[in-house]
């Protein structure tokens, strides 16, 4: 029989680490290799439908499994209907009991439903496909709209497997152009109300340091550049990170890194090691998440900041050449358009003189969260897509000026890559000092969003936060903004 696991990244230049980690986890048993024949189609964010639908068709497999994000369940709920294949699964993080329990999937003709982690639960359905209806962990198998519901399953120890060593990454996938995803362990230190990653974990467990750095060893033989660490916070067990972050030293492995970590964890020690590996002539972005500075708004989600240690912490990594990023998102409870603003002004007088950049993000009420219960109580309005488009402290008009504002921030504080982008944060402190940050943001919001000359400005909200990401840096050229931020200045 063929299983064909099918992926759908967010980013053109990705592809998801999902899919060989379950070929990786299958493939380890003898019974499952000698019924199965498995293979992974991985496809980009923009890709059609019909050509997912006839890659698949094409194999002519036995069985599906899809791994379902937000970003891509709308495109598979396209495909289901279209392929002839005889057994669907459904998995990952967009595949969650309440959304079973909701009726989510109901419309759907799939048979079996993952949540959760998947290695266990499709080791299991391979097992049963004779008895499908018995309970199986983290399985719920839908057959005539019943249910039959497994446990929730929980991977105790991370596998030594590596996908990268067993060469279950598709070889057309590891070239210069693309961006490495690495796990280094799975689960998260902090449980914050808006998150999905490691609630249901009931501690972290960590991968083999030195088998990590095999991988960083094998990615770099073959030219990768980008690599990227997806754990919630790479410094959970500073041992763990510190032994892997001296053996990228000693080694000398050039990448360009990305990390995710939390400001109370970067002490001297790991910040001087982190410095040592960009000494090196490494780039390292570290994702410090702050998402509000309204305290009463971050103690409900449970994302509390001490603003004077996080900004030392930041200023520590910017003296060592890290490239820090910072996310505030938009609609948690008790905030207003003032209190977002000023997060935003706190976090781009921050950012001067450093390379650091933004990300500005409309709150999403994930599944298994505690935002869903938090969002009733704070009577938070949620769309079908389950994007909070208003709340009581920010109606719809002022969520509309602060998504417009975003636009701007992330055009101006998004990577620096060309000199044409240092060159247009220059001229926004330089104007900014002149007449103020809050100022210099509502100008330039208002030539842009009043002057009907980009197509992203014609948005059918909430979608146009979506549009900005992608257009803002393609509709606004560097030199109409150069020319705002000039002509301004010299009035």
């Amino acid at each position: 029989m063929k299983l064909l696991l099918i992926g759908i990244s967010g980013h053109e230049k990705d592809f998801l680490l999902s899919l060989p980690i379950l070929k990786t986890y299958l493939t380890k048993f003898d019974d499952i290799n000698k019924l199965f024949n498995i293979d992974t189609l991985e496809y980009g964010p923009d890709i059609d439908t019909d050509i997912i639908v006839s890659g698949i068709n094409n194999n002519n497999p036995d069985i599906i499994c899809f791994s379902c994000y937000i970003w891509n369940i709308d495109k598979i709920r396209e495909v289901i209907p279209q392929v002839d294949t005889k057994i669907i699964v459904l998995g990952g993080p967009e595949v969650s009991l309440d959304f079973i329990n909701k009726g989510k999937f109901d419309d759907l003709e799939v048979d079996y439903l993952v949540y959760g982690e998947g290695e266990i639960p499709l080791y299991l359905i391979l097992k049963t496909l004779d008895n499908p209806t018995i309970p199986k962990t983290g399985v719920v198998y839908k057959k005539d709209n019943k249910y039959y519901y497994g446990n929730r399953n929980f991977l105790e120890k991370l596998e030594d497997d590596s996908v990268f060593l067993s060469g279950n990454v598709p070889h057309h996938l590891l070239n210069s152009n693309m961006r490495v995803n690495i796990e280094t362990q799975r689960g998260c230190n902090f449980r914050c109300a808006y998150c999905q990653y490691g609630k249901n974990f009931p501690f972290i467990r960590y991968r083999d340091p030195l088998l990590v750095i095999k991988e960083f060893k094998y990615l770099y033989s073959k030219g990768i550049k980008y690599v990227r660490v997806l754990d919630s916070n790479f410094f959970s067990n500073k041992r763990h990170a510190y032994k892997i972050l001296k053996e990228l030293v000693v080694n000398k492995i050039k990448t360009h890194l990305v990390l995710e970590g939390n400001s109370v964890s970067l002490d001297d020690e790991i910040v001087d090691l982190l410095g040592k590996y960009t000494s090196l002539g490494n780039d390292i972005i570290l994702s410090v998440g702050l998402q509000t500075t309204n305290k009463e708004s971050s103690k409900i989600v449970n994302r509390y900041h001490n603003l004077e240690s996080f900004s030392l912490a930041i200023k520590k990594l910017v003296d060592v050449n890290i490239i820090p990023r910072t996310d505030l998102i938009l609609g948690f409870p008790l905030e207003t358009k003032e209190t977002y603003i000023n997060g935003i002004i706190y976090l781009i007088d921050l950012f001067r003189n450093s390379r650091g950049y933004v990300g500005l993000n409309i709150l999403i009420i994930l599944s298994d969260t505690e935002m869903i219960e938090i969002s009733k109580q704070y009577n938070l309005s949620v769309n079908e897509n389950h994007m909070v488009y208003e709340t009581p402290t920010l109606n719809k008009e002022d969520f509309s000026e602060c998504i417009d504002i975003n636009a701007v921030i992330f055009r101006i504080f998004d990577p620096i890559v060309t000199k044409e982008d240092i060159e247009i944060r220059e001229a926004f402190y330089r104007l900014s000092d002149k007449i103020g940050y809050k100022e210099c943001i509502y100008y330039l919001k208002d030539k842009i969003f009043g002057s009907g000359n980009y197509k992203f400005t014609l948005k059918d909200f909430p979608k146009g936060e979506y549009d900005y990401y992608r257009k803002t840096g393609k509709d606004i050229d560097d030199k109409s903004l150069l020319e705002l931020l000039n002509r301004k200045y010299n009035e």
